[in-house]
């Protein structure tokens, strides 16, 4: 039986495409779970105010009542002080180089790497089968 050299890249595609299928249901079955947990607990604090035999609206308080809690919350800060007129400066001065200079700086870079990288990999040396002499 011959050996085949692309068994190890199949059962790599297959754990890569099983943890792809993982990652897009599991986030979405806890979504599920969360979304029942949330239904759930709304409708244990609809029991908990019916019973009292009240209706679950008349025990939240009213905008009125909630907007003063929130006045007197806010107050307890103390009176804020009013904000002064914005002040107009020009900036302080050139900033760095332009977008321009920066794209171009980068793309620069970018190609100076690639260049090292093939010249890099013409000096290595490989040695060619059993008999090859490593620097001939």
């Amino acid at each position: 039986m011959a050996h085949h050299r692309h068994r190890p890249m199949l059962h790599r595609a297959r754990a890569l495409a099983i943890a792809a299928v993982l990652a897009l249901v599991v986030p979405a079955a806890f979504a599920q779970a969360a979304r029942s947990d949330a239904t759930g607990a709304a409708l244990a604090t609809e029991r908990y105010y019916s019973s009292y035999d009240n209706d679950a609206a008349a025990a939240q308080p009213g905008a009125e009542s909630a907007a003063l809690a929130t006045e007197r919350y806010l107050s307890s800060y103390g009176t804020p002080e009013p904000l002064g007129a914005p002040t107009t400066t020009a900036p302080a001065g050139d900033g760095g180089p332009s977008w321009t200079a920066s794209i171009f700086g980068g793309a620069l870079l970018i190609v100076a790497a690639a260049g090292l990288g093939v010249l890099a990999g013409r000096m290595t040396v490989r040695p060619r089968g059993a008999g090859a002499r490593p620097f001939a």
